[in-house]
Formats: C-alpha cells, structure tokens, sequence
C-alpha cells in the first residue's frame, strides 16, 4: 500500500462492481416495484464489499484499539473480573459490558481469544445496524422510496469507522434500536392543546406557531404502529434494559441517546415522558458506582472544559502541516465530505418542509448530536462522534433533494442524480475510511513479537515503544509501563533522536522496573513517518543504532519487528528524565 492506504492496491474490477452496484441499487429504488428483499440483498452485499474486504484479504485484526480491546477480554479471561483501579486503560474497567460480553462469547465458543472473529465485527456491526436503521427509518416516513435511499446514503457515509471490536460499535447499535422503538412503539404522542402551550409559553404568536407545527407533524408523521396499555410498558421496559447495556459498555453513547430521546418527548414524538428521567437515573447510578473510581479522577477536567465549544471543534480538526502528501488529501477529504453530508441535508430539510413535511423525528436526530459538543471534546473525536449520531437523520434529508414526497422524483431521470448522488459520496467515502490503512494494518509477524515480550516479560516491566500504533496491548497488557517514543515532550524526543542509545540505557537502568524491552515494528515506523510525530527515518535511524551498540541485545526479530534488551543487567543505573506514562 502506498500512503494512499487500501485505495491504492483494490483493482479496477472492485471500483467498476461498487459502481455497478449503486446503479443497481439505483434503479430498484427508483422503479419500487421489486420486493423491498431485493433493495436489503444490494446493501448486504454493499457492506460485504465494503466492511469484508480487510477482513479477509488481511488475516489480521485491523486498527490499533482493535487489539488493545482484545486485551480488556484477555484481562477478563484470566481474572475473571476487571480492575477500575488498574493504571492501564482504565476507562475500559468502569464501563466494561461489552468486554464481559465478549469474553462470555469467546469462552463460550471455545476460542482462546477473540481474534478468531474480531477482524469480522464490522460486516457483523453494519448488518445489524442495517436492521436497525430500516426500522427507525420506517417510523420517520411511509415513502419507500426516501427510506431505501437514505438508507443507502447512510452506508456510503459512514466513514467515521467505529464499527470495528469496540464498545462504541455496540453502544451505537443499541442506540439506533431505542430509538427506533420510541419513535414506533412508543411514538406518536396526542399534541398538546393550544391553551397548554399558552401556559408554558408567553407569547401567543410563539405558542400558536408551536401548536400547529406539532399538529402538522402529528398529521404527517407515521404513527400507527404505537402501543397501548400493557405493550407500551413492555416496551419501554426494554428500552430500559438496553439502556442499561449501553450506559455499563461505553461513555459517550448513553449522553446521546438521553439527549435524543428527550428531544423527541418535547416535541411530542415519543410519549414516555418518564423514560428520560429513568435513563438520567441509571447513567448516573454506573457513574457512581460502577464507574466511580475513573470518574473521581476525571469530574474536575471534565468540568472545566464545559461551554468550551471552540476548542472542541478545534481539537477534532486535528493540524495537518507535519502530515505525509497522502495523509494530507485524506484529511481534506474526511472534512469535505462531512461538511457535504450536513450541507446537502440541511438543503434536504428545507425542501421537505416547504413540500409541507414537518419531520420533526428527524429534526431531533440530526440536531440532539450537537448538544455534547459544549461538554467535553472526548479525546479530540467529538465532532466525529457528532456526525456519526447525526448520520441517520442526516442521510435522510440527503435522500429527500431526490424524493422530497412520495408524489416527487418519479420523472424517468430521478434514478440518475440518486446514482451520481451516491457515487460521489461513496468516493469520499473510500478516501476517507481505506485511505489510512496502511497505518491500520499490521502484519502476523508484528504480532508475534508482542507474543513474545508479552510472554517473557515479568510484570513491572518497562516496554518502550517507537509509536502506540502496532498490535500492543492484546495479551498480558497490565504487566507493562509503557513508553512511546511518538508521544514523548519535544526535549525528550530530541534526546532520543540525537543519542538512542545513552537514552535508552538511562531509563531501562531505571531500578524502579523489573525488566526492559525495546519494541520497533513497521506499523510504528508508517505510523510516525505519515503523521510527522517524529522526525523522518527517526526510527529506523534508531534501530540501527541499537543494532550497532555493545549496549544492546537483540532478543527478537523477524521481517516487520525487533525487540531489544539491556546487553546486561542494569548497567549505568541511574533515573530517568522523562515523565512518560
């Protein structure tokens, strides 16, 4: 792969089969008088395409944090607990449902770990997601037309990758299900009454306006699948239930799905008005308890950085100046095409409610997303994290520019600009989620020598890594302190780069570890080299250093990975001068 990642070895043949396939998918759309199974067999074959094609032509688990979440149900193997006070990862250990799950699975299947399915998780994440978007979407519109499209349109922009091994995969999927079901079961609530409204609102104008925007949603929105009497309870005590699985599995997710499914009770288009105190209730209940040691050492930063909406934002367009030419365009690309998406919706909005639909589910969806961002930049990803919320909704008004109502777009050229439409997002979309996986993939033998230090290395072990990107952390992860070279202050950095090896004597001489390990893989040196975090050939300048000293040994090595060690015990003994984590 070039810096261009996977787009640049996929044949011509798999670009002209996805071509071929959103004109397929196209036309049946258009034409809506084929079996709706038909349109579901495209997508299912889209995402196989998409989402399958990693998985099976790299024999690796693709993506760094992949394998650091195959190590939290290594942890849960061997210990059969997790531990919320453990240095190491420790959100993991306070919101630990999906790792419990998976380590049921895994043991239950007889599998040593879960590498044996992992690398599958995200055709297995977007099939179920699939289901679950094709049911919100069916309580947003009765057009099959408009839900077909947006549902595709939903598929070939949902670049932000959080569909692999990961919490956040089943915290979304969860997601998208409780609000399909409190917008079908549980929707379609009676509007208030305009003297109701006269009472909480002041102005008159205000309160009349509000009423007949309810009214008129009330109309035009489906609602008659919603539930009555004993069904209704039923139903949002599984709301409950899958909230509680969403709220022990990850930390963003259940702030948005509370954001969203009050949103839809104010404006009346889910009637359990006692379901968003319940789940306020319950994300409360974890962060106090099951999550109570992470959060008593994050509530001050977390505070500190509500209303801070700017640095937010800014935290998420990450600089690209040190970047690699191929990282630069990707980047350019991922920012492109998600300011398209809610450009292009914000137009489809528009157009729906002049064609007098008022959309208020959806309007709810799309805007609820934005509400996280005056808390806390999540780690630099929460505008990301936005659109991928936002996406349902998003993708819908996309699809409504093509069929704003069910009478519209069935002119013999609307199955064209849908196909143009799609292609050109799914262009970027390529960009945007193939184009860094030369970085996100790893080969079997940079795992080997993971194996390796994981398996030789006595706990308190000193492990210092070029860059965090190789598969680290999937075995026997708690026994390491860990050291990345990329994520060093600049004076440290400078001090590595200019003398490797009197550097590196000084803190595996520290007395304070066990042992010492040096770890240089391929992953690392692609990592570095496109992201700029370390000066160009740095590594490798390294590693031939090391390779040509007394003071070093190597005790590991094959074509992608090598793994060094003091030469003896302890020499030079002294402290060392970094604070690294």
């Amino acid at each position: 792969m070039t810096d261009l990642g996977l787009l640049s070895v996929l044949p011509v043949r798999f670009y002209a089969g996805l071509g071929l396939l959103l004109i397929s998918a196209c036309a049946v759309i258009y034409y809506g008088r084929a079996h709706p199974a038909l349109f579901t067999l495209h997508v299912v074959v889209l995402i196989g395409m998409i989402h399958g094609t990693p998985a099976w032509v790299y024999g690796t688990l693709r993506y760094s944090w992949a394998w650091k979440h195959v190590g939290i149900v290594d942890y849960i193997q061997r210990h059969g607990a997790v531990d919320p006070a453990v240095s190491v990862l420790p959100a993991y250990h306070n919101w630990p449902g999906f790792f419990a799950l998976s380590a049921l699975l895994t043991e239950g299947a007889g599998f040593e770990n879960p590498l044996a399915y992992a690398s599958w998780a995200p055709v297995i994440f977007n099939l179920l997601n699939l289901g679950a978007l094709t049911l919100l979407l069916r309580s947003l519109t009765r057009d099959r037309r408009l839900i077909a499209l947006a549902t595709l349109l939903f598929f070939v922009t949902n670049w932000v990758g959080q569909d692999y091994f990961a919490p956040q995969a089943l915290g979304y999927f969860l997601h998208l299900v409780i609000l399909a079901i409190c917008t079908t079961w549980l929707g379609a609530a009676q509007p208030p009454s305009l003297h109701t409204i006269r009472r909480l609102l002041l102005w008159r104008r205000l309160a009349a306006a509000v009423h007949a925007v309810l009214h008129r949603a009330a109309a035009t929105e489906p609602g008659d699948r919603a539930a009555k009497g004993p069904m209704a309870r039923g139903w949002a005590i599984l709301v409950l239930l899958l909230f509680a699985a969403v709220v022990t599995s990850h930390q963003l997710t259940p702030v948005m799905t509370i954001i969203t499914v009050t949103g839809l009770v104010l404006v009346r288009r889910c009637r359990d008005w006692l379901l968003p105190i319940l789940m306020v209730a319950l994300f409360i209940g974890w962060l106090a308890t099951g999550a109570g040691t992470f959060m008593t050492d994050g509530l001050a930063s977390l505070i500190a950085s509500i209303g801070q909406v700017t640095d937010h934002v800014n935290s998420s367009l990450r600089d690209a100046s040190r970047f690699s030419a191929g990282q630069v365009i990707v980047s350019l690309v991922v920012r492109a095409l998600t300011l398209a998406v809610w450009t292009l919706a914000f137009l489809g909005a528009i157009r729906r409610w002049r064609a007098g639909k008022r959309d208020l589910s959806a309007w709810v969806l799309g805007a609820a997303p934005f509400v996280p961002l005056v808390g806390d930049s999540y780690g630099g990803e929460i505008l990301f994290r936005t659109f991928l919320f936002s996406l349902p909704a998003a993708a819908f008004f996309v699809a409504a520019l093509i069929y704003p109502r069910s009478r519209q777009g069935r002119t013999k050229g609307a199955a064209v600009p849908s196909a143009l439409l799609s292609g050109l997002l799914l262009t970027g979309f390529l960009f945007s989620y193939y184009g860094k996986d030369r970085q996100y993939y790893f080969t079997s033998q940079e795992a080997a020598a993971t194996v390796y230090v994981a398996t030789h290395a006595p706990p308190g072990t000193l492990l210092v890594e070029g860059s965090r990107n190789y598969p680290s952390q999937f075995k026997n992860y708690e026994n390491f302190i860990y050291v990345p070279i990329a994520r060093e202050p600049a004076d440290s950095q400078a001090r590595v780069v200019a003398d490797p090896v009197g550097t590196f004597v000084r803190w595996m001489s520290d007395a304070r570890y066990n042992d010492a390990y040096i770890i240089l893989t391929r992953g690392q040196k692609i990592d570095t080299e496109s992201l700029g975090s370390l000066p160009p050939g740095a590594l490798s300048n390294i590693e031939r250093a090391l390779r040509h000293s007394p003071r070093f040994r190597v005790v590991f090595a094959n074509d992608d990975a090598v793994v060094f060690v003091l030469a003896s015990d302890k020499q030079g003994s002294g402290q060392r001068e970094v604070s690294a984590q």
